[in-house]
């Protein structure tokens, strides 16, 4: 009777811990930056022209599961805030200050939707963004940026806005949470 007892307890125990909790995340997207390198390279044109690369990397999280455009959806193409879920923002340093720099392009982008089946329904994921300028545009303009940015899930959370640190335009290497790694 009492090995009955301590087998049924030692069997209650063994449940009661090895049940893992489900991680719960807010619906609205939150995004966490994690680093970004700089690099001179060459485009992908037959031409190789030199560009300077920033390749911003940073983690999601989705607590259910709705970030991403499908590869497909081409219906919403004039509405930004439907055919793109990731925007960015350069921002360059004036008088010790950050302001908006007003630029020919877009630097809005799509997350694709990702086509996993999960028991859990939330989304866990590192995004990595290539950023490209040419080299002269933004030295001829600016000193020192950096980017904003901030993704929008497909119910229209809009998450909350990272930014990275004060890149100098003449630096090349990666910085992670502020410190810097020379390569």
């Amino acid at each position: 009777m009492r090995k009955l007892f301590f087998l049924s307890l030692l069997t209650i125990i063994l449940f009661t811990f090895s049940c893992k909790k489900t991680q719960k995340y807010s619906p609205v997207p939150v995004i966490d930056f994690l680093q970004v390198t700089v690099a001179d390279t060459v485009d992908q044109s037959e031409l190789h022209n030199p560009i300077v690369l920033y390749q911003i990397v940073f983690k999601v999280f989705d607590g259910d599961n709705d970030l991403g455009i499908p590869t497909t959806d081409s219906t919403n193409a004039q509405d930004s805030t439907k055919n793109y879920n990731l925007f960015f923002t350069l921002l360059y340093k004036h008088d010790g200050r950050f302001d908006t720099a007003a630029l020919p392009i877009s630097l809005n982008y799509r997350i694709p939707q990702a086509n996993f089946v999960s028991i859990y329904n939330y989304m866990k994921a590192t995004v990595y963004v290539d950023l490209t300028f040419s080299p002269n545009v933004l030295t001829s303009m600016f000193d020192t940026i950096k980017f904003s940015f901030y993704v929008v899930d497909r119910a229209m959370n809009k998450s909350n806005t990272q930014e990275t640190p004060e890149l100098p335009v003449n630096f090349r290497g990666t910085l992670v949470d502020t410190v810097t790694i020379i390569q």
